[in-house]
């Protein structure tokens, strides 16, 4: 789960095969890099259940395209790249690369300045394109396909050192274990554009705020609190689980029982399972803080 702290941009999950059809029908340089059996296959799912797709064609179909799609040579990747920047220069409103909740032309150009000749202008076509606004949060599924594009924002995620890669970077790529990998599913982005109240808090102000950011997967959830300047409190009820809080803006205090730290922008803390935390602002602007968590389940073991 990602929280945006600015203007945030991303590409997450594949975009409906019928998308991807009009792309392959419409956009010529993205129709060289793809056989003709695939692209009839891909047309073929789409119309094989009337208005929508069979499911399991449709994933063995862009399972397909996508495969050759990262394949391709790069060489070919690279000629097919300039004549994909030509033909979006050269018709900026052209619907080639219009789709339901937009047009991607600006989108392909700008990445194109940092990237121009990656397999990731294509990829693109694949794929949803999330906006967030400061605030909202975005929750990537296991084995999703996803890439930030701009923007700073606050993630809760695992512990690991297994990103990846396949384009729009210059990282070690591995393309043949991010094929295997994914998940060929057509699920919207899991969005969340507005949190819901944090009750497990008191305030002293009406003008502090708490929210929790819940995904899927309870362990990834985010509480962002907010509060107000100048001596705002919260005093937060105990958790069955580890915390860990870090503080994006403003300062004051935090602490537990009778014991206080200082807290200001940058500041990471961690408190144990049972702990009753509490915040105090003393800055002329609001204090505020992501908290990730994780609530260990009470065994009750027979004797």
């Amino acid at each position: 789960m990602i929280v945006a702290l600015t203007p945030f941009e991303a590409l997450c999950g594949f975009r409906p095969l019928k998308e991807i059809d009009h792309f392959l029908s419409n956009v010529p340089p993205l129709r060289i890099l793809i056989s003709d059996a695939t692209a009839m296959e891909v047309r073929s799912a789409c119309g094989s259940a009337g208005d929508g797709c069979d499911q399991k064609s449709a994933e063995i179909a862009l399972k397909r395209a996508w495969s050759e799609l990262l394949t391709a040579h790069p060489s070919r990747v690279h000629s097919c790249a300039e004549d994909l920047i030509r033909f979006a220069t050269s018709r900026p409103s052209n619907e080639s690369f219009a789709v339901e909740h937009g047009n991607l032309t600006d989108l392909i150009l700008q990445l194109s300045e940092h990237y121009p000749y990656d397999v990731g202008l294509f990829a693109i076509l694949f794929m949803n394109h999330v906006c967030l606004s400061p605030g909202e949060a975005l929750f990537v599924r296991s084995n999703e396909l996803h890439a930030y594009l701009s923007g700073d924002g606050i993630e809760c995620m695992a512990s690991s050192a297994n990103v990846v890669r396949a384009g729009f970077s210059r990282k070690t790529k591995d393309v043949d274990t991010l094929i295997s990998m994914l998940k060929y599913e057509y699920l919207p982005p899991f969005v969340v554009r507005t949190p819901t109240p944090y009750l497990r808090v008191a305030m002293s102000s009406q003008q502090s705020t708490s929210v929790l950011y819940e995904s899927p997967a309870e362990e990834f959830n985010i509480i962002k609190t907010s509060l107000a300047p100048r001596s705002a409190r919260a005093n937060f009820q105990a958790l069955r689980g580890p915390t860990v809080l870090i503080c994006t803006q403003g300062s004051g205090t935090i602490g537990v029982a009778d014991h206080a730290e200082l807290i200001e922008c940058g500041h990471v803390f961690f408190a144990g399972a049972g702990a009753e935390i509490f915040i105090q602002s003393s800055s002329e602007e609001p204090l505020i803080l992501f908290q990730s968590f994780c609530e260990i389940e009470e065994c009750n073991p027979q004797l």
